[in-house]
């Protein structure tokens, strides 16, 4: 008589669970890919168990701490996202997203001073990252400060990051080219578009 041991028989009878379903992803990559899904399909839950599995697998894995933070934030726990993209950042200081999100956090509390000084930070551990540069021209154009925002939109050209006519960034454009004005007045002084 052949004996199965009750442990298999047991896991056989419970069938497909939760925990196997977050295990199914045999690399860190494909498990933060999977978890960027559930971020934007706004399944909180499923984010955080996905999350949690790559922390205890790898803990301090910076980018498992960066969109745990975004969980976090999405779900109205500021203080709690602000504490993970810091961890995020000991992890690895070259994280740029972690840097621009920790940025979000302050400018949503109305702090703009210390979103600008946190993104200032960021460029000084990644100068090139364009998402940095374009976030912190925006500041700087909204403190009217255009001669410097406008360096930095240059920065973002010359980084090889997207043109600055990009919709997220085009309010703040129109004031620096305003105000700069340039020798092609219905150009756009970064890529050279014509603007309407």
């Amino acid at each position: 008589m052949v004996r199965t041991p009750i442990f298999v028989v047991f896991l056989l009878s419970i069938g497909p669970c939760g925990w196997c379903d977050t295990q199914s992803p045999t690399t860190t990559a494909a498990q933060l890919d999977r978890a960027a899904r559930f971020i934007d399909a706004a399944n909180w839950q499923k984010a955080e168990e996905t999350l949690h599995v790559v922390l205890r697998a790898h803990p301090g894995q910076a980018d498992a701490l960066n969109f745990l933070g975004i969980v976090a934030g999405k779900q109205g726990h500021t203080e709690e996202a602000e504490a993970l993209f810091r961890e995020a950042l000991g992890s690895n200081p070259s994280l740029g997203s972690a840097w621009a999100n920790l940025a979000h956090v302050y400018q949503d509390r109305g702090d703009s001073e210390r979103a600008l000084r946190t993104l200032e930070q960021g460029i000084k551990h990644v100068p090139q990252d364009s998402r940095l540069l374009s976030e912190t021209a925006m500041l700087l154009a909204d403190r009217g400060q255009f001669s410097e925002a406008l360096r930095r939109l240059q920065a973002v050209r010359s980084s090889g990051g997207a043109c600055t006519c990009q919709p997220e960034i085009s309010r703040m454009l129109k004031r620096t080219c305003f105000v700069h004005s340039m020798a092609k007045p219905n150009r756009c002084p970064h890529c050279d578009n014509w603007r309407a």
